[in-house]
């Protein structure tokens, strides 16, 4: 367990972790239950406030990024794992109501955006492990790939979201899908692989559980906002080695994965808005 009560926590071999967002006399005090610094040169970014429960943070390789945005209501559950100069962002507003596994490997990164909903049993990795060669001239196949999640996404329990996935903005992944591709914006997907069921959609964070007659769903039409500006996507896939600095990792964190992924066929384009009803 490490306690942390100032901006800057220098560690050795270069490690360190910096808390930001603090205002005036703003009191840090975060507890992290286990976190573990084997190589070098490392940073982990908490947002002041952020909350941790039945949580490990494991750098097991040098040069890597982690942010962690300040959480919506309960305490974050977070199990990941950083090798060599890899990201993972997580922004602000989420809500884990499980563990949620995430591993970065082979110098790729994991974007997540804003106010994203995670259920039990997910698992996110960037990389399949061990390597697929062609038969035939030897060469790879399977290749490690960034991960990229829009903001306001709700993740099912028990999905397994694969290299190279983008998941639009507004977006439901449904129990038990595993996601390998692109998944447009404002949709529901679902399916081995994940496949989009119905579209123009976008979805409340209020339980349903008490819900007694249909009338107890309406949603105050007053309460949607739109989120934006959308991120270039294209500048987040070519350029993620930028992330490993922490000044660019948190210069990107309020905007990034706010993309809308419309029709496949169409390029990703900035400055687009998504429906939301959240408050955050």
């Amino acid at each position: 367990m490490l306690r942390v009560t100032e901006e800057v926590v220098n560690l050795s071999n270069g490690n360190k972790i910096i808390v930001f967002g603090k205002k005036g006399n703003d009191s840090i005090d975060i507890t992290i239950p286990n976190i573990l610094f084997q190589g070098k040169n490392n940073v982990l970014a908490l947002e002041i406030g952020v909350k941790f429960s039945n949580t490990r943070i494991n750098f097991l390789g040098s040069d890597s990024l982690a942010v962690i945005g300040k959480q919506f209501g309960a305490a974050i559950m977070i199990n990941w794992t950083l090798l060599n100069r890899c990201t993972i962002i997580l922004g602000k507003g989420s809500y884990t109501s499980g563990v949620l596994n995430i591993i970065a490997s082979e110098a790729k990164s994991v974007l997540i955006g804003n106010n994203c909903l995670f259920s039990f049993g997910i698992w996110i990795r960037t990389s399949d492990v061990h390597l697929i060669m062609d038969l035939d001239n030897v060469n790879r196949i399977n290749f490690a790939r960034n991960i990229n999640i829009g903001s306001n996404v709700w993740i099912g329990q028990n999905v397994s979201i694969l290299k190279g996935t983008m998941i639009g903005s507004g977006s439901v992944i449904g129990l038990g899908s595993i996601v390998s591709g692109r998944i447009d914006s404002n949709v529901v997907a679902a399916g081995n692989p994940a496949k989009i069921l119905k579209d123009n959609i976008f979805w409340d964070r209020a339980s349903a559980h008490a819900y007694v007659n249909d009338e107890d769903y309406l949603i105050n039409i007053n309460n949607l906002k739109k989120e934006g500006p959308s991120l270039n996507f294209s500048k987040l896939e070519d350029n993620s080695d930028s992330f490993i600095s922490f000044v660019n990792g948190l210069k990107e964190l309020d905007a990034l994965s706010r993309f809308k992924l419309v029709d496949s066929k169409s390029t990703i384009t900035e400055n687009l808005v998504i429906k939301s009803n959240s408050n955050i």
